[in-house]
Parts: C-alpha cells; sequence; structure tokens
C-alpha cells in the first residue's frame, strides 16, 4: 500500500471536504476513496455534495509507502464544518 494525499479544489464550501490522506494501492483506488468514510465512492456519493462531483476533479499526491500490512482506508481528512 501507498500513502496519498487526496484534495479537491471545485467544492470548498462549509459543510464539505477539501482533502484527506488514504492508504490505497494506486493512484486510481485513492482517487475513488471517500473523504468521510474511506471506502470507494458510489454514485449517490458524489451527488451528495460533501466532495466534488466526478473523479476527474481529484487531485492525488503520492506521500510514501505505508507499513506493510496496512489495507485501503482513511488515514486523516479536512473537513470544512459550519
Amino acid at each position: 500500500m501507498n500513502i496519498y494525499l487526496i484534495s479537491q479544489e471545485v467544492n470548498r464550501y462549509y459543510d464539505t471536504y477539501d482533502a484527506a490522506i488514504v492508504a490505497a494501492k494506486d493512484k486510481k483506488s485513492a482517487r475513488q476513496l471517500n473523504p468521510a468514510t474511506g471506502k470507494p465512492m458510489t454514485e449517490e456519493d458524489w451527488s451528495m455534495g460533501l466532495w466534488c462531483s466526478g473523479v476527474g476533479q481529484v487531485t492525488v499526491k503520492y506521500l510514501g509507502k505505508a507499513k506493510q500490512g496496512t489495507k485501503q482506508s482513511l488515514l486523516l481528512s479536512s473537513f470544512n464544518g459550519s
């Protein structure tokens, strides 16, 4: 597993996520993770307005290797509460 910073610049209002640090096998998998749950985004998740509205709006930056045995997961997220 690798560690990635995922972020989005589209939806920057109150009660939204702007970034998260996740453990994932690759950039494609990281881009699909929900910053609230760490699980893959569903169609409903994309339309809720808590994150951006599509996978093409997610920026992914490689941060490093995760400790051996780490599973795909959410490590930390940034939520802009009201």
